[in-house]
């Protein structure tokens, strides 16, 4: 009897382990569920000729909660300079003080120069134009993502993390986001031109 019991013990948890495997696998096709949605979603966005600041809201909005990010600025690239178009979850006075930062040698401007996303663990310890002005309460780190569309750097997509996230090791999910919101904002301002 002791050999019976011990295989249905077996049998039990190779179930148990069929299940879990399950669950992770539908887990994990869930979320790259969300993830083409969203892409797809900023896709869609690149056809439309809205204003820029109304599109960068929607790919900003979108970008949060797929990452499950609460704050972020998006910059433009002006005149050698970085200009904040739209922000989430940081206050406006923060924001006025960081508006317009020059393209240094700090986290963004290498975003920039680059053409690489740069990621920042420790924000206090480091050089950072931002955290330079003033402090983000509960910011731990940041990632700045260049806004790429085909060779040329439109902006920086700032991410303020507020704790540890997994989304520091997709890289290629980064880099589609960027290269897709490079392309809206190139659109956009191409769009704009041909109005005036």
């Amino acid at each position: 009897m002791t050999v019976k019991k011990s295989a249905k013990t077996k049998k039990g948890i190779a179930a148990s382990d069929n299940t879990l495997k399950k669950k992770s696998m539908l887990d994990a096709l869930i979320r790259e569920n969300k993830i083409l949605t969203t892409i797809n979603n900023i896709a869609i966005d690149i056809g439309r000729p809205l204003h820029l600041e109304e599109l960068l809201n929607t790919a900003q909005e979108e970008i949060l909660n797929l990452l499950k990010i609460n704050k972020s600025i998006i910059y433009l690239v002006k005149n050698n300079r970085l200009e904040a178009i739209t922000y989430r979850g940081i206050n406006e006075d923060f924001v006025s003080q960081v508006k317009s930062i020059n393209i240094g040698n700090g986290p963004a401007g290498k975003a920039v120069n680059t053409k690489k996303i740069v990621i920042i663990d420790d924000i206090l310890s480091s050089h950072c134009e931002i955290m330079n002005i003033s402090e983000i309460k509960g910011v731990k780190g940041c990632i700045f993502i260049p806004l790429k569309s085909k060779e040329r750097v439109m902006g920086v997509l700032t991410l303020c993390l507020e704790r540890p996230n997994p989304i520091i090791k997709e890289i290629n999910l980064l880099e589609s986001i960027s290269n897709h919101v490079g392309t809206l904002i190139e659109n956009a301002l191409l769009f704009k031109e041909k109005e005036q």
